[in-house]
């Protein structure tokens, strides 16, 4: 925010620096004329800021205010100071809204603060004294301003004073003005939309005053007049369209605007419910127009009516481009993101549906909202189309081809081939006099001018933007070129001559969607963040646009060359293949000509020698469940961090329990060397499969997405995505040997999807995912880049041929696959060259049976000349690598194959729940010359839960590990049909962990199970779950309940478990009996969710705890409801605690237990269960911020385990702390400072020491004698749940699904 000073000579400015925090900058203007420009003083401040002004008496000072606080700054010896305003004089008040200065006479500053808030009162504040002087509460009726009544309260939003008015804006949308002591309202103006900001002219007499729908109006107080100045979309403008007069604009706000170009006052405004449009275009002779929507729907409307006429065809997916045909009236084309073109006809009083043309235009939503284009006499429409690097031209009659022109083969002027693959960004014509013409914008900021009749080139510019060029449009002479990008135009002449400087202009702070002409060609309209509106002028010697805020300036000039283009050959037909449900055959697909095979001899040629640039390329989340999609955490690891230095840390890492499988190849399995390696969360688990011991790695800061192990098994290389402590992904190398990390790689910017090493181990290849589909191929020699590029597509496998040296192939989106050869340059490594090929795909492969294109998931080389390629439709097909061509395919499954693994004549495939064995005998014999198919039937089935994610087999595919995205590892044996489970986690976040008799814990979580763990072993014992619920809390009786339950005692040989107390987000309670493994009671205390629950001491009575805040006591024998606690009603109970009471301070009843809520607020009972007595013992209030019941961080209350009356506490305070309250001394006794908030905290049985976890992703051990502290990290997340074990020798922690022990040291 910007806030100039009444004399005009100071300017204020807030924003946040490149960290992120909060920074308030002074410049001094006085010397701003002459271009000086000085800062006077800056600032960096931990708190919000909302709001700011500057002091109309002095400018050295200013005030801020934020949604809790107050902030007076003032200049002094060239920097800012602050001093904080105390607001809590009295009750508690809602945030603050706005905060202004008013002249007085009444202070010795001359000034008084005012600051309001959104309960609706108005704070007064001396800035001398930094105090409150005074609180008033505004209400809607004068007479109720002495009273209290909440409900009549404004709710201010906005804030100004003149010298003698308050102005104020409510959320009711009424702007009000008030006498200056707010007894009573003088003008109130009502409005139908929300107010963002009320300010005062200097002479006070008028107010200006902005909506949320963008308009703005100003109040003249004197006269009570009231008139709306300007309007405006509050959104990205997507597209435009000009009808003499007319201009159109549709926004991402929903709307679509009908503008007058004379006046440029908006004159009609249309929406429909639920749709967001994004396509316009106006028919010629009468004033009606077309709009194409995100969801595909296309609706015609009447201007002069205000309506809308008809509704046409709706397509698949979101409008691309959409145009009325000049000279044709009445034709519509329009296209969507899938390539779809349909042409329409007005037929009387209708429009008639003429062709619908699919996979006509490239499938890019990049290409919106210029998919189309119509020359200007409407007889042609060009488009990209249907590759990226063709530009087709057709009639507007039916559709039919014209013209097709592949940009890609383009060649310099100077007659070498451009070094990057070109593809074809925008496309315009160019209509004059003398020629009919065709512009095309390239990805490769390349301007190319061709004959629309016959393809030839007749001259080129490079280069024309930095980045992307977004539109193209010629003047209606034909003389002139105007391109958009870099947020700016530029003026180029029509021969795109060498020695002609074109003009640039700026105005936009972002991409400029739409560039169009006025009928006259006088002015020219763009679109973007908001609407330019230019004027254009034309001269013999140059051309210019007119603007107010134009900045101009040449660019570099390119040459220009006429060079011919080639068209694209029809694609090669083929076969459809039939299949059969468990024995499948397959028919070869046959096609036209001889193929050249691809020898080490002739690979080069065979290649493309052509690098994919699509830096910068932006591409959607994939639907296919192969891609790594990193889980949505909200936390980062903390940046100041405490380590013991060595020999001295009080924990030790002893165990991980669980496996991710969010991961994508996270699973190493070597059969010959025994070597396990598998991941959770951001640590790489080494374990002995035979004694089940662990070994970590860890240096990961984020999730690890996928690993890959060399084939001499002496270097491992993990992968991990970008944090806020890692700008970059981690690619750690870690020697096998040592378990040490030798290097971190960061080249790649997003998330590394795939990883493999090449035959010899010399290179590793690694891919970026969809963010950034990086291919980048490393020396393992000294970990350099040997060679780098980006992928055209998501990629979603990457592996290296096993059979040939220096060849891999990428497979993912869109049916997309590519082979890559890698020319080695022995004497220079830097002179490495990379050629790539991208096949074509059978169309009964691309597409499945609704039409839709496929995406390649999976790949696995069998042979030295085949590959198996996985669909997300369940097909599987064979390749011939020597000739890169499919020889057939299949249906293996009904769901996307995610893992495929194969050697000589068997296959395995992993696929949603199923895992598959093939005896594919005679495949490698295959060849596309073959005319006789084997039969590839299934020889076995096994079933898992949960989608294939990883798979590691022997070279006998009879042994191996197969991870699934439940987070199971499974041990599969096919001779014996067996598959056991190995490791197991939960699916979702683990809400809470206890200890249980013996050597073992329970967990629950979200995804509504409990488990019940051995320590020892890490295996899942048992397991109970309740299906579409979440499982929030947990709590083991204390004491044998055997008498109570009135069951048999076990005899002293059986293991015991005693009874376990689930709460759910529905409100109930279970009760399991872990010892015949069943559920014996169900309980519903609470409408709301339960957050917390416990058992007493004495095990007679489970206190619940809700989100709303209510308390119910239940009998675990009865079922009955005992009684219900509403006292700390409001605010979310976070923490129950309960022992047996060890003072006679409780009126000498044998229990005592505490709650603790959100708010701060902590209530402690004493009880007598046997008896039905509780009575409340103390009630603590320990000091919070404004925002605490809004935060997400708990408040943690626990009893000390030596001593009843002493009371562990932390929570959303003023500091960062654990306080420890004595309640015998009613009073804090020790307060332990904390460097981050604490989101879970345990006490450890002898009660001197203390652990946390943190938002931070730590585990805090803390000494509470010492009041010192370590800071141990393995967590990919903020760690919810810590426990001691029943001897203080150990310490679970979970994070998201991830469960660590870690044995204490420190006793």
């Amino acid at each position: 925010m910007l806030e100039f000073s009444v004399c005009g000579r100071s300017l204020c400015g807030i924003g946040k620096d490149a960290k992120g925090q909060n920074m308030i900058v002074m410049w001094n203007l006085a010397e701003v004329e002459r271009g000086m420009l000085t800062v006077t003083a800056k600032a960096h401040t931990d708190v919000d800021v909302i709001a700011a002004a500057l002091d109309p008496v002095d400018s050295a000072r200013l005030v801020t205010c934020g949604h809790d606080n107050v902030q007076l700054w003032r200049v002094r010896d060239g920097s800012l100071r602050c001093c904080s305003v105390s607001l809590r004089g009295g009750q508690k008040r809602a945030g603050i809204s706005d905060v202004c200065y008013k002249t007085t006479k009444e202070t010795a500053a001359g000034v008084t603060i005012y600051v309001s808030c959104l309960s609706g009162e108005v704070v007064r504040i001396d800035p001398d004294l930094a105090a409150v002087t005074s609180v008033q509460s505004l209400r809607s009726d004068p007479s109720l301003v002495e009273s209290r009544r909440p409900s009549s309260c404004i709710s201010i939003t906005a804030m100004a004073a003149s010298a003698s008015l308050f102005a104020t804006t409510s959320t009711d949308g009424f702007l009000r003005f008030w006498m200056p002591d707010f007894s009573r309202v003088l003008i109130e103006v009502e409005h139908e939309e929300p107010l963002l900001q009320v300010v005062f002219t200097q002479d006070g007499h008028r107010a200006l005053v902005s909506t949320a729908v963008g308009s703005l109006a100003i109040v003249d107080v004197a006269t009570d007049s009231y008139r709306t100045l300007l309007r405006a979309h509050t959104d990205e403008v997507l597209d435009m369209a000009v009808s003499e007069d007319l201009l159109g604009t549709v926004s991402a706000d929903g709307t679509i605007r009908i503008w007058s170009l004379e006046t440029s006052q908006q004159l009609y405004d249309f929406s429909i419910s639920g749709e967001v449009p994004c396509n316009i275009s106006f028919r010629s002779s009468s004033s009606e127009f077309a709009c194409g929507f995100l969801s595909g729907r296309v609706t015609v409307f009447s201007v002069p009516q205000a309506k809308a006429l008809t509704e046409l065809k709706q397509l698949r997916g979101q409008i691309t481009g959409l145009a009325y045909c000049a000279g044709h009236e009445g034709t519509l084309c329009y296209c969507d993101q899938f390539g779809t073109i349909t042409l329409y006809r007005t037929s009387g009083t209708g429009y008639r549906l003429i062709r619908g043309l699919p996979n006509a235009v490239y499938r890019h939503l990049e290409l919106a909202p210029n998919a189309l284009v119509v020359s200007r006499n409407g007889s042609h429409i060009a488009c990209v189309g249907p590759s990226e690097y063709v530009v087709t031209v057709m009639d507007t009659a039916a559709l039919n081809e014209v013209l097709r022109i592949d940009v890609s083969s383009v060649k310099l002027p100077s007659g070498a081939p451009y070094p990057a693959l070109d593809t074809a960004q925008q496309v315009a014509f160019l209509t004059s006099a003398s020629s009919h013409e065709l512009l095309v914008a390239t990805s490769g900021s390349r301007l190319l001018r061709f004959d629309a009749w016959s393809g030839k080139l007749l001259a080129q510019l490079q280069p024309v933007h930095t980045g992307a060029c977004t539109a193209v449009i010629a003047s209606v002479d034909g003389r002139y070129v105007l391109t958009a990008g870099d947020n700016c135009i530029k003026v180029w002449d029509s021969s795109l001559r060498t020695n002609v400087i074109p003009q640039m202009f700026i105005g936009h702070s972002s991409r400029i969607n739409s560039l169009c002409f006025t009928a006259d060609g006088a002015s020219l309209v763009s679109a973007g963040d908001s609407v330019f509106y230019w004027s254009f002028v034309r001269s013999r010697e140059q051309k210019s646009l007119d603007s107010n805020d134009v900045y101009r300036k040449p660019e570099l000039q390119s040459n220009a060359a006429s060079l011919s283009v080639h068209h694209l050959i029809d694609d090669i037909p083929c076969r459809d293949i039939s299949t059969s449900l468990n024995t499948r055959t397959a028919e070869l697909i046959t096609r036209q000509g001889n193929q050249r095979p691809v020898t080490p001899q002739n690979f080069r040629q065979a290649f493309e020698q052509k690098e994919e640039k699509e830096e910068g390329k932006q591409f959607s989340v994939p639907k296919a469940k192969k891609h790594f999609k990193k889980a949505m955490k909200q936390s980062s690891l903390a940046q100041r961090r405490y380590t013991a230095l060595a020999g001295q840390a009080g924990l030790k890492l002893n165990s991980v329990i669980g496996f991710n499988g969010n991961s994508r190849n996270n699973v190493v399995w070597h059969p010959e060397t025994g070597l396990f390696i598998y991941t959770s969360g951001c640590v790489a688990i080494v374990e002995d499969l035979k004694d089940g011991t662990q070994r970590h790695l860890m240096g990961h800061v984020e999730e690890i997405s996928t690993m890959a192990l060399q084939h001499d098994c002496q270097v491992l290389v993990s992968a991990s995505g970008s944090s806020g402590a890692a700008a970059c992904s981690q690619m750690c190398i870690w020697d096998m040997q040592s378990l040490a990390c030798r290097t971190v790689l960061s080249q790649h910017r997003t998330d590394v999807q795939s990883l493999d090493f090449c035959l010899d181990d010399r290179f590793l290849l690694s891919v970026g995912n969809y963010q950034d589909p990086k291919i980048i191929i490393w020396s393992t020699y000294d970990w350099t880049v040997t060679m780098t590029t980006h992928a055209s597509y998501p990629v979603h496998t990457a592996l290296w041929n096993p059979f040939r040296s220096c060849e891999f192939m990428t497979v993912g989106e869109q049916g997309r696959m590519t082979f890559w050869l890698l020319e080695e340059n022995h004497s220079n490594r830097t002179l490495a060259q990379l050629s790539m090929h991208e096949p074509d795909v059978p169309d009964e492969l691309l597409y499945n049976k609704l039409g839709n294109v496929v995406h390649f998931t999976s790949a696995c080389y069998i042979s030295d000349k085949h590959l198996c390629l996985g669909t997300s439709s369940g097909r599987l097909a064979l390749w011939d690598t020597t000739t890169n061509i499919c020889i057939m395919h299949w249906i293996a499954d009904e769901s996307e194959i995610g893992v495929i693994t194969g050697r000589s004549e068997r296959l395995v495939t992993g696929s949603q729940n199923r895992l598959c064995l093939w005896d594919a005998a005679g495949l490698t014999q295959l060849s596309d010359s073959s005319q006789t198919l084997p039969k590839v039937a299934v020889s076995g089935d096994m079933e898992l839960e949960g989608y294939v994610t990883t798979a590691n087999f022997d070279s006998a595919l009879v042994m191996g590990i197969v991870g699934t995205d439940t987070g199971t590892l499974w041990y599969i044996n096919w001779s014996e049909n067996v598959h056991i489970r190995l490791v197991s986690s939960h699916r979702d976040k683990v809400t809470a962990l206890v200890r249980c008799p013996g050597n073992g814990f329970i967990t629950s979580s979200k995804d509504g199970s409990i488990r019940v763990w051995t320590l020892a072993s890490r295996e899942l014992t048992m397991q109970f779950e309740v299906a579409g619920q979440s499982c929030n809390c947990i709590s083991l009786s204390p004491v044998n309940l055997d008498s109570v339950l009135m069951r048999p005692s076990p005899s002293k040989t059986q293991k015991w478990f005693p009874l376990l107390v689930a709460g759910y987000d529905n409100g109930s309670l279970r009760i399991f009996d872990l010892n015949k493994v069943e559920m014996i009671k169900k309980l519903v205390p609470h409408v709301a969710s339960v957050t917390v629950v416990m058992f007493s001491d004495d095990g007679q009575a489970i206190i619940s705890g809700t989100c709303k805040g209510n308390i119910a006591i239940s009998s675990p024998l009865t079922g009955i409801v005992i009684k219900h606690i509403n006292g700390q009603r409001g605010a979310a109970i976070t923490s129950i605690d309960c022992m047996a009471a060890s003072s006679a301070q409780f009126s000498n009843l044998p229990s005592v237990w505490l709650a603790a809520s959100r708010d701060q607020r902590v209530s402690v009972w004493a009880a007598d269960w046997p008896h039905d007595k509780c009575k409340l013992v103390d009630w603590l209030s320990f000091p919070s911020l404004a925002d605490a019941e809004d935060a997400h961080f708990p408040s943690l209350a626990f009893f000390s385990p030596v001593d009843s009356s002493l009371i562990f506490y932390t929570g959303y305070g003023i500091q960062k702390a654990i306080q420890l309250y004595s309640l015998q001394q009613q009073q804090v006794v020790k307060s332990i400072a904390l460097t981050d908030w604490a989101y879970s905290m345990d006490v450890s049985p002898n009660g001197n020491l203390i652990v946390c976890g943190t938002e931070g992703r730590l585990v805090k051990l803390i000494d509470v004698v010492e009041e010192s502290f370590q800071d141990f990290t393995a967590h990919s997340d903020n760690v919810q749940c810590v426990s001691f074990s029943p001897d203080g020798t150990d310490i679970l922690s979970a994070a998201s699904n991830e469960v660590h022990q870690w044995h204490a040291l420190l006793l």
